[in-house]
């Protein structure tokens, strides 16, 4: 004889409304679910849209150091074109006013006291150079002061000494000439 199928049903079927409780769990249950799986869609999507964005923004900074170090390449290059157009231009002015670098020559040596020692001379349109040796202080100080005086012809002029062994001072002054139109 078979046996019998039997069933234990433990859920108790009440008939009576819904409270308040049991329509909140309704909702949590099948609604509200629903809400959350779409907020975490969202809270993805935006965490996503933080690694492009971070991603393109460490491309633009490569980018930009790349860019600043181009132009800090050039920027020697740009410092060297300069120097040369005012040297051009220069030039230009020595050739407009008739002015020779020999005829500065003429003036530096004018300046210099017959008892300084000259090692070198050096005129050049972008800068010049003397140095040398003197004996006495006084003759430094009065070389000195020719060249601070000579403002007509000369700019930037800067001097330099230290005294050597012997007692002799080694001097080295350096200036610029200045060029005008006649």
């Amino acid at each position: 004889m078979p046996a019998q199928k039997s069933s234990i049903n433990l859920l108790i079927a009440e008939i009576r409304p819904q409270g308040q409780w049991d329509r909140i769990y309704a909702w949590t249950a099948n609604t509200a679910k629903y809400i959350i799986i779409v907020t975490e869609i969202v809270v993805l999507g935006a965490i996503a849209f933080r690694f492009v964005i971070d991603g393109r923004i460490a491309a633009m900074d490569r980018q930009i150091e790349l860019q600043k170090q181009l132009l800090d390449a050039r920027s020697t290059e740009e410092s060297q074109v300069r120097q040369l157009l005012q040297s051009m231009e220069s030039i230009q002015k020595m050739d407009s006013s008739k002015y020779s670098l020999a005829s500065f020559y003429e003036q530096v040596q004018a300046l210099i006291p017959p008892s300084v020692v000259v090692q070198s001379i050096s005129i050049d349109i972008s800068g010049c150079s003397i140095s040398g040796q003197v004996a006495a202080y006084d003759t430094l100080l009065q070389l000195e002061n020719n060249f601070k005086e000579a403002t007509g012809s000369l700019t930037n002029v800067s001097m330099s000494a230290n005294q050597a062994a012997g007692g002799v001072i080694n001097f080295s002054v350096t200036f610029k000439l200045k060029l005008t139109e006649n």
